[in-house]
């Protein structure tokens, strides 16, 4: 339109279908709060309301008059508890609030023939055992089918009862590591044998009763116990969902482990916890890492100097901030005294991003170290 730079429209006009407004309410059956929000969805012809996803009241006229509508499809293995928690509580009171409005059931059930209560009882066992196996995340149900439901279910029974489980055969030779896909969860188990049986046991892999051993070249003369995450790729750390750091920095100060090739592995799992961090960018990751690297401080890390592991400090710091007045004039101080071990000098030079520098050092490693540089987190700062 002359006059104006707001482009109109000159073919059709515009039909609001609906208008969405989220509202705080308290949803409460029995007197429990079961849900603290829901969606006020007005159109044409009326306003309703709908919250977990699943339910829906269309309110006729005033007062406690109106219909609730159910449809289950909760997309989360806890939306669907919540649910059926609602569910139970309602059909049993024949009544439900939104805040202070009472809304009736009456003689009609709108849930249909729905088996709630084995239904939680299967929700709460599922997640009895992520609770058990340090799983954090929801599980997607979208995303299962039939036999991810019967894989779970046998692996839930063996560890939460602690017993073996028939009828489940393997190719490979037990104990064996298992990588579960379900859903959007990641899992990994340990699976073992029944001493003069076929039944086979599942332990959640960081807190198996198997001892975990790293081979080293010798062969079985240099084969040492570690705790299982130490064994992790850096993809592994990504994506695993039973990864807890706060139980695995639990497990550090068990006295099996407690010897400098077990540090060598803790500091090998610090190197790929950062380079999974770079990877993900999940923030636990960086708080992990930085347990790992205060716990490692006071040990006899073989082959880490003491620059070494107070540039581990500095370069989990500088991934999330930048570092301060004090701690590059630490890094200065490290330069004055005379620091020989070129990973060492490459990182201080690169955490202070003296390129130049840093570049000189690298022209001057052999292969080997160069090799090293390469694959390490501090490769990052190049």
């Amino acid at each position: 339109m002359k006059g104006s730079h707001v482009f109109e429209p000159i073919k059709g006009t515009f039909k609001t279908k609906e208008i969405r407004q989220k509202r705080d309410c308290a949803i409460t059956s029995q007197g429990i709060v079961f849900y603290r929000s829901c969606t006020q969805i007005q159109t044409k012809d009326s306003i309703y309301l709908k919250f977990g996803d699943v339910f829906e009241i269309i309110p006729a006229g005033n007062g406690n008059a109106g219909k609730l509508n159910y449809t289950f499809e909760a997309k989360t293995l806890k939306s669907k508890r919540q649910s059926l928690g609602f569910i139970k509580a309602v059909i049993e009171s024949k009544s439900f609030k939104v805040d202070n409005t009472t809304f009736t059931l009456g003689d009609e059930n709108p849930f249909g023939d729905i088996d709630y209560e084995s239904q939680i009882v299967g929700c709460e066992r599922l997640m009895r055992l992520f609770s058990t196996i340090h799983v954090s995340e929801d599980l997607d149900l979208t995303l299962l089918s039939e036999s991810d439901f019967n894989s779970i279910g046998a692996i839930a029974d063996s560890i939460l009862d602690n017993r073996a489980i028939d009828g489940i055969s393997f190719h490979d030779n037990l104990p064996l590591v298992l990588n579960l896909k379900l859903g959007n969860l990641r899992l990994k188990f340990v699976v073992s044998q029944e001493k003069g049986s076929s039944d086979v046991l599942f332990e959640d892999y960081f807190s198996s009763k198997n001892l975990f051993f790293e081979h080293t070249p010798e062969g079985e003369i240099g084969v040492f116990p570690t705790i299982p995450a130490s064994l992790l790729t850096v993809d592994e750390i990504c994506v695993v969902s039973n990864f807890d750091p706060r139980f695995i920095i639990g497990q550090l100060d068990i006295p099996s482990i407690n010897n400098s090739f077990s540090y060598s592995m803790v500091n090998e799992l610090l190197n790929n916890t950062l380079l999974a961090y770079d990877k993900c960018k999940k923030p636990q990751l960086l708080e992990f890492a930085s347990d790992l690297a205060k716990w490692l401080m006071d040990k006899d890390v073989p082959h880490v100097s003491t620059y070494g592991k107070q540039l581990d400090i500095l370069q989990i710091a500088r991934r999330s901030r930048k570092l301060s007045k004090s701690e590059n004039e630490q890094l200065k101080s490290y330069l004055s005294e005379g620091v020989n071990d070129q990973m060492d000098l490459i990182g201080i030079y690169l955490l202070l991003n003296k390129k130049k520098e840093a570049k000189a050092v690298y022209k001057m490693m052999n292969d080997a170290t160069r090799k090293g540089f390469d694959t390490s987190p501090l490769h990052r700062f190049w």
